[in-house]
């Protein structure tokens, strides 16, 4: 069964309206995962303390995405100093050229056992800024602990041929799906790969809530957007919510809520 509802709201303060009283919320899947790394961000710190960081690589960001980054591991008394003046942080492990290296997932899971912050929101794979993408043995890096996982993916693969300008790693998906380079892919078999346990569902918690963002809809209508919502209230077992919105103008086109209980038991 699903549930439609479509707030009259941007999209990244309809996520922060949908947190509890703290969250370690991780994102994964293709482009968009950064923009709203640093989006959420700033819409939290106005009322709360939060914490940036990945498990994987990031760009150094810039300073209007945050205004404070510290390297270093298990440095939490300073930490916190940086927090209680800032409000918003981002922290990583090392720094090589433009890059940030993040964290190993435990170190995460301490960080939330810790009440380092409110609200820790983590980047957990990476996909060269494309809206789709298949996973390697190693991805996505998932701290045990999340509470919340955020799915980004473009809209791009529901409306053009598949091919390498706008498919990370697309040798595997072909491989494991059956999927011939510059095919037009049924939005259905699509849906099929977001719900994967060998790729969007890997290392993915049972426990966790889980929302799949479809990102970049300012570029199909609302027929289009109607027709993708149709197909994924079909056919996603292991979500529990799926937003339809453009991260670059912050909009919310639309939200269907899934009824996860119909899934099977992930593997984990």
């Amino acid at each position: 069964m699903t549930e439609r509802n479509a707030p009259p709201q941007g999209s990244v303060s309809f996520v922060a309206d949908m947190l509890g009283e703290r969250e370690l919320i991780v994102l994964t899947g293709g482009g968009g995962k950064t923009s709203l790394l640093f989006a959420l961000a700033h819409c939290l710190q106005r009322e709360a303390s939060v914490v940036t960081t990945t498990t994987t690589h990031i760009c150094r960001p810039r300073p209007e995405e945050t205004s404070h980054v510290l390297l270093g591991v298990a440095r939490w008394d300073e930490w916190r100093s940086a927090l209680s003046i800032e409000g918003h942080i981002t922290i990583a492990e090392s720094e090589n050229g433009d890059k940030l290296r993040g964290f190993p997932p435990e170190v995460v899971d301490e960080m939330y056992r810790r009440k380092l912050a409110r609200y820790l929101v983590v980047e957990a794979d990476g996909a060269k800024r494309m809206p789709f993408k298949a996973y390697e043995e190693y991805e996505p890096v998932l701290p045990r602990a999340a509470t919340l996982h955020i799915v980004v993916i473009g809209v791009e693969p529901f409306l053009y041929p598949i091919v390498e300008e706008n498919t990370f790693r697309l040798h595997l998906l072909a491989r494991r799906h059956g999927i011939e380079p510059g095919e037009r892919v049924l939005p259905e078999r699509v849906a099929d790969i977001l719900d994967d346990p060998r790729e969007y569902m890997k290392e993915a918690h049972p426990k966790t809530r889980r929302i799949l963002l479809v990102n970049k809809c300012d570029m199909v209508g609302a027929g289009g957007i109607a027709s993708i919502r149709d197909v994924l209230s079909a056919r996603l077992r292991f979500y529990d919510l799926v937003l339809f919105a453009s991260l670059r103008e912050n909009i919310l086109y639309d939200c269907v809520r899934i009824d996860r209980a119909r899934g099977d038991v992930l593997r984990s």
